[in-house]
C-alpha cells in the first residue's frame, strides 16, 4: 500500500467534525459547523468544518486544509508524525518498509529526533550510573528529588569533557552536521539536564541547568531548531496533560525544577516554559486541556512583570485565572515544595483570582495618594480591557472603582480610550495581524443586503475618521448614490482587488450559515450600534484628554465649551 493510498483510507475513517470536535466546540451552521479558531485569538467564530468536503478552514486568520494539517499545526507534528497519530486512531495499520515513507523518514526531522534521544539517553545514564555524574546526584539530592522522579523525567548529566557527546554520537552514526542541526549538545558542559518533550514525548531540546557556584547562565537552553519551536512547547506537558484533563486546570510555573519537585509532591498538573516568556502560543496549546490557568513564577519583582503580562493574555483568550500567592519567605514552586509539600498543594488549591492578586499587590504601598491611584489604575485598567466576558468585565471596573474610590465613568472613559486605540481597520486573511475587523463584516453584510447601504450611509456619514476605512467606505457611498444605470454590478469595483476578496469570502461563510434575509438585516443593525458606540467611546476619550488638558491649564472657559461640545455629540 502506497502512503497516498495509506493517508486516503485513514481519512476515509476518520470524519473530521467529529475529529476537532474534541480539540473545540463546533455548532451547526448551515452545510457547516462552527467554532472558536484554536489558532489565533477571537471572540467570534470564524472557524468552519466542511463534514462532506472533510476540510477546515478559518476565516479569521487563513489557516485551512484537511485533518493532516489540522493535527499538523495543532500538535506541533510533522506529516510523518501525524500520520501515525491518526493511523493509530483509524486503527490503520501503516506499513513499515513502504520505500517511500522510509525515503522521507530520513529527510525529516525523525533522524534529528533520534539523535536527540540518544544524547538523553546518554546523559541519563551518567547521572544513574557513572562516578562523573556524582556531584549531580549530590545535587538532586540536597533538593529532595528521588530517583523514580530523575528516571520518571529522564534528568541526566552533561560532562565536563568537550569530546564524550560527540564521540558516543559518531558512533551511533550522527555526523557533527547533525550534531549542529539539533542546536550543538556538545554546547551542554557539566550542567544538570532536563530533556524537552513535544506531546509524543520526542525529545526535541534540552534546558541545562548549572551545577557550580558563579557558572553562567544559571540555565542555558537549546536553541530553535527544525524540532524545537520555544513559543509552543511547554516543559513537563507530555506527562501533565492527563492530570491537567483531570483537574481541569493547569498550573503553569516558570522553572523545570519546579515541575519536577511538584510532580513528585503528587501535584501532576504542572508545566513550565522552555526558556522562554509565556506566549500565545503556549496559551493556545494549554487551553486544548482546560480553560482554567493559575501561574505560580517567580515571587521577585521579574516574576510580577511576567504574572502581570501572562493574566493580560489569558484574559483576552476567555481563560478563567488564577494566582498562587506566595508568602514572602519563599522564592519559587520548588522551594515551597521542599518546604512542605502539602504546603504547596494548599496554594495551589488557594490561589487568588487574578483581579484579588494584582489589587493586593499593587494596593501593598496604599491608594490614599492620587499618584499611587493612577499607578494602580496604568497597570489594571489596561488588563481589565482585554476580560472577553462582559459580566466579569463589568465587575472588575465596578470592584476597581469602589476600592480606587473613584467613579465608574472615570474607569469607563479609560478603558473606551485603550479600546478605540485597539480598534484597527481591515484585517485581511495573510496579514500580520490575522482577524476580521468589524468593518469588514460590515463590508460582507452590505455585499449580501446592498438595498441596505442607503441605511449605512445615514449612519455612518462623516462619523468614520479620515483613513482607510473612510476612504473605503465613501467609495462604496459614492457607488451607491449613482443612479443604478451608472453603476456597475457591484460595490466590489469600487474596492481594492484584495479587500474584494476579503469580503465575498466572508459573504460566502455567512452565507453558508443559512440566515436569511431578516436575520442578515438584524446582524447588520448590531454591527452598526457597535460602530456606533466605538466611535461615541473615542469621542469620549478624546475630550475627556482634552478636558483634564485644560483643567491643567486653569481654563475654565475652555472646560465649559468641550463639557458643552461633549454634551452635544451625546
Amino acid at each position: 500500500m502506497s502512503m497516498e493510498s495509506q493517508t486516503e483510507e485513514i481519512k476515509s475513517r476518520l470524519d473530521i467534525v467529529d475529529f476537532i470536535g474534541q480539540y473545540i466546540t463546533l455548532k451547526k451552521a448551515g452545510i457547516n459547523h462552527k467554532g472558536i479558531c484554536p489558532f489565533h485569538n477571537e471572540k467570534t467564530p470564524s472557524f468552519m468544518v466542511n463534514k462532506e468536503r472533510q476540510i477546515y478552514k478559518c476565516f479569521g486568520c487563513g489557516e485551512g486544509g484537511d485533518i493532516f494539517s489540522f493535527v499538523m499545526k495543532m500538535e506541533g507534528l510533522d506529516f510523518l508524525d501525524a500520520l501515525k497519530m491518526l493511523a493509530e486512531r483509524a486503527g490503520v495499520q501503516l506499513k513499515a518498509r513502504d520505500p517511500q515513507l522510509a525515503r522521507q523518514q530520513s529527510q525529516n526531522k525523525a533522524h534529528l529526533l533520534n539523535l536527540n534521544r540518544a544524547v538523553a539517553d546518554l546523559y541519563h545514564q551518567l547521572i544513574l550510573r557513572h562516578r562523573a555524574g556524582e556531584y549531580a546526584r549530590q545535587y538532586i539530592a540536597r533538593r529532595k528529588i528521588n530517583q523514580k522522579t530523575v528516571i520518571n523525567f529522564k534528568i541526566g548529566y552533561a560532562p565536563k569533557g568537550v569530546n564524550h557527546v560527540r564521540d558516543y554520537l559518531r558512533k551511533m552514526g550522527f555526523s557533527q552536521t547533525d550534531l549542529n542541526r539539533v542546536g550543538n549538545p556538545e554546547n551542554f558542559r557539566d550542567r544538570l539536564m532536563f530533556p524537552i518533550t513535544d506531546t509524543l514525548d520526542n525529545v526535541v531540546g534540552f534546558s541545562g541547568r548549572a551545577l557550580q557556584e558563579g557558572q553562567e547562565p544559571k540555565y542555558l537552553n537549546t536553541r530553535e531548531t527544525p524540532v524545537f519551536y520555544k513559543s509552543k512547547i511547554l516543559y513537563g506537558l507530555f506527562l501533565a496533560k492527563n492530570s491537567i484533563r483531570k483537574e481541569d486546570r493547569v498550573v503553569v510555573v516558570e522553572g523545570q525544577m519546579d515541575v519536577v519537585s511538584s510532580h513528585q509532591a503528587g501535584i501532576e498538573n504542572v508545566v513550565a516554559t522552555s526558556g522562554t516568556a509565556l506566549t500565545h502560543e503556549h496559551l493556545l496549546v494549554l487551553r486544548r486541556h482546560t480553560n482554567n490557568i493559575i501561574f505560580a513564577f517567580d515571587n521577585d519583582e521579574a516574576g510580577f512583570k511576567a504574572t502581570v503580562k501572562a493574566v493580560e493574555m489569558a484574559w483576552s483568550l476567555g481563560m478563567q485565572v488564577g494566582v498562587v500567592g506566595f508568602p514572602t519567605n519563599l522564592k519559587d514552586a520548588g522551594e515551597a515544595v521542599e518546604q512542605d509539600a502539602q504546603a504547596w498543594g494548599k496554594m495551589v488549591k488557594d490561589a487568588m483570582p487574578a483581579f484579588d492578586w494584582l489589587w493586593r499587590k499593587l494596593s501593598a504601598t496604599g491608594v490614599s495618594s492620587t499618584a499611587n491611584k493612577r499607578k494602580i489604575a496604568q497597570t489594571i485598567v489596561p488588563l481589565v480591557a482585554q476580560v472577553v466576558d462582559a459580566v466579569e468585565r463589568d465587575d472588575y471596573k465596578r470592584r476597581l472603582a469602589r476600592n480606587l474610590g473613584v467613579t465608574e465613568r472615570a474607569l469607563e472613559e479609560s478603558i473606551a480610550k485603550i479600546n478605540a486605540k485597539g480598534e484597527e481597520p481591515f484585517k485581511p486573511v495573510g496579514s500580520k495581524q490575522k482577524k476580521v475587523s468589524i468593518w469588514l463584516k460590515l463590508l460582507a453584510l452590505m455585499h449580501l443586503l446592498p438595498e441596505q447601504i442607503g441605511e449605512v450611509q445615514t449612519v455612518l456619514k462623516g462619523k468614520i475618521a479620515s483613513g482607510k476605512v473612510a476612504d473605503v467606505y465613501e467609495n462604496v457611498f459614492k457607488w451607491y448614490n449613482k443612479p443604478k444605470s451608472e453603476r456597475n454590478k457591484d460595490f466590489l469595483g469600487e474596492l481594492p482587488p484584495s479587500l474584494a476578496q476579503e469580503v465575498v469570502i466572508l459573504a460566502t461563510v455567512i452565507e453558508g450559515d443559512g440566515a436569511d434575509a431578516d436575520v442578515l438585516k438584524k446582524d447588520l443593525k448590531a454591527y452598526l450600534e457597535k460602530i456606533s458606540s466605538n466611535i461615541k467611546d473615542k469621542i469620549k476619550a478624546d475630550f475627556a484628554e482634552k478636558i483634564a488638558q485644560a483643567e491643567r491649564e486653569g481654563s475654565i472657559e475652555k472646560m465649559k465649551k468641550l463639557l458643552k461640545e461633549l454634551e452635544e455629540n451625546k
